[in-house]
């Protein structure tokens, strides 16, 4: 388990040049956070310290006036512990533009209605809580945080103020069109009082930050703990006790690299997501033993002045009185190497200080016992390409200058070679584009369908036909509908509901959508999202089309006819109040063209005009009310929802007895199904013969 040691190729090939000096920042007892870089612009950097205060750092100076003060915001504020930038924060129109999070410590209280991550099992009150905070940068001037913008999304009792947030960051390798792009992961600091509760046994959050109706956030529904009871659905990675520092590997979306304290002993691991570390010992140990590495100093290399090092993993580590920083490889056997050690002059083997990279990937090392932010380059006369040159034989051209057959092949072989390049970045763009879009569809449910007596909701995964989940009705909270990745309704339990304009919205929708051309590439999508009372989202991919290309099995007028009665239905059940009268449109027989016609049998008159007057007597007073139930997803008929009638004319007696026979049939199988109660059916069934004798 012990990494193998290389011998050093490149030590002392590293410098350290400053490019910002803090020094007139510098405040006893003030601790400095690592610097972000602001991915608007490379030249400036976000930086935050322990005091709540957050500034920014132009044309390499500090601006003094800071962009935020926790401690305008809360009066018992005791500590910032965290800042970490939204992964949209440098694209304008889009969720995340300007927005921020923060993680702090403050005394608790329970007036605030925050949501509150817990753990059932600990009965007792704590003494602090650990806040995340969501602010937004002011639009006219990003100097300064928008007030209005201040939101908590969720409060952890701790029992102490260093038991607070150790770690705060997104993936920054999950793209906007992934399905867990800008989930937060938190890292909650090891409480030796509670090491046996998974909460607070140094534990990894994951998150979607984003405000859900009425909830701060939602709780991604392939968390790993989510079935079980004991365990907040919240947690990604359970018992990692004294955690440090986490990052991801570019590939690698189900597995962390984590730097913690095991037992009191370094560590450095490989951690998949839903490992509960209290039952075994982390199985994948990229550093034990006499490893003594820096607080904050987890890179995966991903710039160009060290090309040698790219991908790979970086860590500064103490050895025999320096620093040294060395390369990892992530894959068994783990070989260590050396990349450089550092002179006492560079850094004091005391030092406090924090890698991290800048807007094109290139480290940067934070002291502060210097109070400098440095940039690390190459040693003059150390590059890759010198050496390379160095160690050439030199090589004379005798070849004839007016012979250009030579020159003539070699272009035409570079021609070749660039097509050829061109078309492979094509295909394998295309298969990339491919591949996250299959990817989309097989992390979304495929379809779901009601139970019969309407209390039920199954969630079907592709290609499958028993239920992957099944859900109460009554456990759901909120629904809503996605078209190309754009929300254009919601219906919210006691908040908001489904009516007839919303209807016609969403039919209008659909059509100018289907209006419009699918070319190669263009992508057609309708999903439904619905979450439960714990805040767990469950999507689910109804229609996906790309080019002329339906991956879906269900046609697109299907689906839209579908998530309609859908509507309706859940509208019905979530908000009640808030549901509109649904017009539904009955079709009665029509008014008869006078003809001359051979006279029916008198016993056949008879007979039927008997059974007219037998269903008139059955018949009761009632409002001229009905609804219709959904075709596939019904929903119980309310019985002072409106009928509006539609009539015909022209049409001869045939056709009369035919529409007669299919409206009493529907009727009949509406009050079998369970649609229409009995005073309803006869009710309807008078209005229908009543209405026949009226136009007769």
């Amino acid at each position: 388990m012990f990494g193998l040691f290389l011998p050093s190729t490149f030590a002392n090939n590293i410098d350290l040049s400053p490019i910002v000096d803090l020094s007139d920042s510098f405040q006893a007892n003030v601790y400095w956070h690592k610097p972000l870089a602001n991915p608007k612009n490379n030249a400036q950097y976000y930086i935050a310290n322990n005091d709540g205060q957050l500034h920014l750092i132009d044309d390499n100076k500090l601006v003094k006036i800071p962009v935020l003060d926790l401690q305008h915001y809360y009066d018992n504020f005791s500590v910032l512990n965290r800042l970490t930038l939204h992964p949209n924060f440098a694209l304008t129109q889009q969720k995340g533009y300007n927005t921020f999070y923060t993680a702090h410590v403050e005394p608790a209280d329970e007036a605030i209605r925050t949501i509150r991550v817990k753990d059932k099992a600990i009965k007792q009150s704590f003494l602090y809580e650990a806040v995340v905070v969501e602010w937004q940068l002011n639009s006219a001037n990003t100097l300064k945080v928008d007030p209005d913008s201040k939101r908590e999304v969720l409060r952890i009792g701790i029992n102490a103020p260093d038991k607070a947030i150790t770690d705060m960051r997104f993936n920054p390798y999950i793209k906007s069109w992934h399905d867990n792009f800008s989930h937060l992961y938190i890292a909650l600091a090891y409480d030796e009082g509670f090491k046996t509760s998974p909460l607070y046994s140094g534990a990894i959050l994951r998150i979607n930050p984003e405000k859900f109706g009425l909830r701060s956030y939602t709780t991604p529904n392939n968390n790993p703990f989510i079935d079980q009871t004991n365990i907040p659905n919240e947690l990604l990675i359970v018992g990692a006790q004294q955690i440090m520092q986490f990052i991801w590997q570019k590939n690698n979306d189900q597995q962390l690299i984590i730097s913690h304290n095991v037992n009191q002993q370094p560590l450095l691991s490989l951690v998949n997501y839903g490992d509960n570390l209290l039952t075994q010992a982390p199985t994948k140990a990229l550093l034990t033993g006499d490893a003594s590495l820096a607080n904050a100093s987890l890179v995966v290399y991903r710039g160009r002045k060290f090309k040698e090092l790219r991908n790979k993993l970086l860590v500064m580590s103490k050895q025999e009185g320096r620093w040294e920083l060395q390369s990892l490889k992530t894959v068994s056997p783990f070989q260590k190497s050396v990349v450089n050690t550092f002179s006492n002059n560079d850094l004091t083997i005391t030092d406090d200080f924090s890698l991290f990279t800048d807007n094109h990937d290139e480290l940067m090392l934070f002291s502060r016992s210097q109070h400098v932010i440095q940039q690390l380059d190459k040693k003059s006369g150390s590059s890759e390409v010198e050496h390379y040159a160095s160690n050439q034989p030199e090589v004379f051209d005798n070849t004839d200058n007016t012979d250009n057959t030579d020159d003539s092949n070699f272009g035409f072989i570079i021609f070749f070679l660039i097509a050829l390049g061109g078309a492979t970045v094509w295909f394998l763009k295309n298969k990339e584009s491919q591949q996250a879009v299959k990817s989309l569809l097989h992390k979304h449910y495929a379809r779901f369908e009601l139970s019969v007596d309407n209390k039920q909701v199954s969630l079907f995964n592709r290609h499958q036909q028993t239920p992957a989940l099944i859900i109460e009705v009554e456990n759901i909270t909120r629904n809503e509908v996605w078209l190309n990745d754009e929300h254009i309704l919601t219906i919210e339990k006691d908040l908001s509901g489904f009516n007839a304009q919303l209807e016609q919205m969403l039919e209008s929708k659909f059509i100018d959508e289907k209006r419009v051309k699918m070319v190669d590439q263009r992508t057609r999508k309708i999903e439904l999202k619905i979450t439960d009372v714990e805040g767990i989202v469950y999507g689910i991919c109804l229609y996906m089309r790309e080019g002329n290309q339906r991956l879906t099995k269900a046609k697109f007028g299907k689906v839209t006819a579908d998530i309609k009665e859908w509507c309706w239905f859940i509208s019905a059940q979530l908000s009640p109040e808030k549901t509109g009268k649904r017009i539904v449109k009955i079709v009665h027989p029509p008014k008869v063209v006078a003809k001359s016609a051979p006279e029916k049998p008198a016993e056949t008159q008879k007979s039927k005009l008997t059974e007219q007057e037998q269903a008139s007597k059955n018949s009761q007073a009632s409002e001229d009310t009905a609804t219709q139930p959904p075709t596939s997803l019904p929903n119980k008929p309310q019985a002072n929802e409106h009928i509006q009638e539609k009539k015909s004319d022209g049409v001869d007696s045939s056709s009369i007895d035919t529409q007669l026979i299919e409206a009493l049939n529907k009727l009949a199988n509406l009050k079998s199904k369970g649609y229409l109660t009995e005073d309803e059916f006869i009710s309807a069934k008078a209005k229908i013969l009543a209405n026949l004798q009226k136009d007769s």
